[in-house]
């Protein structure tokens, strides 16, 4: 739910972003399967759900609306 509220208030500030916005989502879900993968064969799975756990955290605390 994170995207589609980061993009809907996106586009009531900045229209002009939400193609950006898109094109960075599809950038980032294929970089972070690629290095899940690369994870999961170096670290292990219960490794590649710790760094995932840590990616959310630090996205939440970069979140705006929280403050």
């Amino acid at each position: 739910m994170p995207f589609p509220a980061g993009l809907r208030h996106a586009g009531a500030v900045a229209p002009g972003v939400i193609p950006w916005a898109w094109g960075l989502n599809a950038v980032a879900s294929v970089v972070g399967s690629v290095a899940a993968m690369v994870l999961a064969t170096a670290i292990g799975f219960s490794g590649v759900l710790l760094a995932a756990g840590g990616c959310y955290l630090g996205a939440a605390l970069c979140d705006p609306a929280r403050e």
